[in-house]
């Protein structure tokens, strides 16, 4: 029995210490703001990434990323939209990429979630679909 309450408490201590990326930390001002071009072929990136995950909540866009080179602590991801739609059999699209910066080369792989706050994307879009090169799915808004 006091090996069974032990363990127990071990992992009650290991769930409670683990860090959580929420996307609430939008509310306190830490996401980034979508930024708008007209050539996603333009922009440069390193291409050690790749997108695991993404959540929309409200005008919160949520990325889950793995990544290398996470031993820069200030590396960052900026997600790039090109404000012109495309259309195939689905519906009609914005394009997006994510481009990531890293001054450290480090073999460490992280993976960390990422917000974006689409408010500014969002009034007087025509359509409420990005596809995100790199990332399979199309995300709805």
């Amino acid at each position: 029995m006091k090996t069974y309450s032990l363990l127990s408490l071990i992992l009650i201590i290991m769930l409670g210490s683990c860090q959580q990326d929420d996307i609430s930390a939008a509310t306190e001002g830490e996401c980034s703001s979508v930024k708008i071009t007209n050539n996603l072929d333009a922009l440069t990136s390193a291409e050690l990434f790749s997108i695991q995950e993404a959540k929309v909540l409200g005008n919160t866009l949520s990325l889950t990323f793995a990544y290398g080179g996470g031993c820069d602590p200030n590396h960052t991801f900026e997600l790039y939209i090109d404000n012109n739609l495309r259309e195939d059999t689905t519906a009609p699209y914005f394009e997006g990429r994510v481009v990531f910066t890293t001054n450290d080369w480090c073999k460490r792989l992280d993976y960390k979630a990422f917000c974006f706050d689409l408010t500014p994307f969002k009034n007087g879009t025509i359509s409420d679909k990005i596809k995100i090169r790199g990332f399979k799915d199309i995300i709805d808004f």
